[in-house]
Parts: structure tokens; sequence; C-alpha cells
């Protein structure tokens, strides 16, 4: 899903660079001759990933709790 043709125009700013910042880390992953991440950029990308995944499931129960 690309950030420029989401369905999801109405989102916010941070969210579309949230997006093409994803899309640029995945695409680089799978193009011969870029750079992978070094251990310590993985790192930092699973904390945010695993800091993003804990606070969307938490907003989630939050959201079936106030129902």
């Amino acid at each position: 899903m690309s950030a420029s043709c989401s369905p999801f125009s109405p989102l916010r700013s941070e969210i579309h660079g949230f997006i093409r910042s994803c899309e640029t880390i995945l695409s680089s992953s799978v193009f011969v001759g870029k750079t992978p991440l070094s251990p310590e950029e993985r790192k930092i990308v699973q904390y945010y990933s695993e800091e993003l995944k804990a606070y969307l499931l938490e907003s989630q129960i939050d959201r079936v709790r106030s129902q």
C-alpha cells in the first residue's frame, strides 16, 4: 500500500510519514545493492515496532472496555 495512493487519504501527516518510512525500509530490503539494516538499526526498528504494537493493543483493549 503506497502512502501516495492510499485509500486512507484523510490520515494525519505523521501517519503518512510513518507509512512512507516503512515503505522505504521494506523496499530497500528487497533491492540488490542496497545496504541492509545494521544490527543496531534492526534493534531500533524492532523496539519501535514493539512499542507501536503494544500501544495499538492497549488502545484496542481500552476501546472494548468502554463499550
